[in-house]
């Protein structure tokens, strides 16, 4: 009896400072910012988004592409904020040498505004500019920068198509839609390691899920990265892209983000 006695007395003071323990981190501290916090988890399923960055008078978004004859012409499009009405692009041979853009051409750019006011949810007025550098050599290895006259980007590398028929590599890829900036990025990240020399990248499917948010495009142009001014981009947009109702349930038309190629 005794010795079940100690036994007991053994396990009670071996607990005990471990209760007092788990007290101890469980109760928030007078004047601590827990004291009387709501700890009741989100039950909602969709994480936050990460908000996309607003225009600025640099040029951000920009995209390599083609209007009509890849082996003789470049075309490329960027956004800017609305104070940017000048908008401008240089090209140039790239040679190995620093004083490359001393040969650059000026080329003036379109300038469209992005009528924000008319999607619901969507405050990121913009400015969209749009360039073609035609009568280019093909085969040929080009530097070009979008801008202002002042505020430019970087100098970008694109190279025109051959003139003569000969083996080329692409990337197709399907809907992106869902999860762009978390899970698509990773895949066209990969995608561009994989096929460093590509002569463009062809999107299908859903682009975005809602056409008109300005955070989602915005996902969209992250995840590729460097990847779409180095590389033509060719889009084809789903219902997704491009249909979206504006308040009091009007059709927003399908040129306010998406502009038909002008042929000549």
């Amino acid at each position: 009896m005794q010795r079940f006695d100690a036994s007991l007395l053994v396990c009670v003071l071996l607990l005990l400072p471990l209760g007092l323990l788990a007290t101890a981190c469980s109760t928030p501290s007078s004047g601590s910012a827990a004291e009387g916090a709501d700890t009741t988890q989100p039950t909602s399923a969709e994480p936050p988004q990460l908000p996309s960055t607003p225009p600025g008078p640099y040029p951000d978004r920009v995209v390599l592409s083609h209007a009509a004859d890849p082996s003789s012409s470049l075309s490329v499009t960027w956004r800017t904020d609305s104070t940017v009405t000048g908008a401008k692009a240089q090209v140039a041979l790239a040679t190995g040498g620093p004083s490359f853009y001393t040969q650059a051409r000026t080329v003036e750019a379109e300038t469209q505004d992005l009528h924000a006011h008319e999607g619901a949810g969507e405050h990121a007025n913009a400015n969209y500019h749009s360039v073609t550098f035609e009568g280019l050599t093909a085969d040929t290895l080009y530097a070009y920068r979008v801008g202002d006259g002042e505020r430019w980007s970087e100098w970008f590398h694109a190279r025109t198509a051959s003139q003569q028929p000969e083996p080329f590599s692409f990337v197709y890829v399907g809907d992106a839609q869902n999860n762009v900036r978390s899970h698509w990025s990773r895949l066209i990240r990969q995608a561009y390691t994989d096929a460093p020399e590509m002569a463009f990248l062809l999107h299908a499917g859903d682009l975005v899920d809602n056409a008109h948010r300005n955070v989602e495009w915005g996902h969209w142009n992250a995840g590729g990265d460097l990847s779409r001014a180095w590389s033509r981009t060719s889009r084809c947009p789903a219902t997704t892209s491009t249909r979206a109702t504006a308040p009091g349930g009007r059709a927003i038309p399908f040129r306010l983000r998406w502009r038909p190629t002008a042929r000549r």
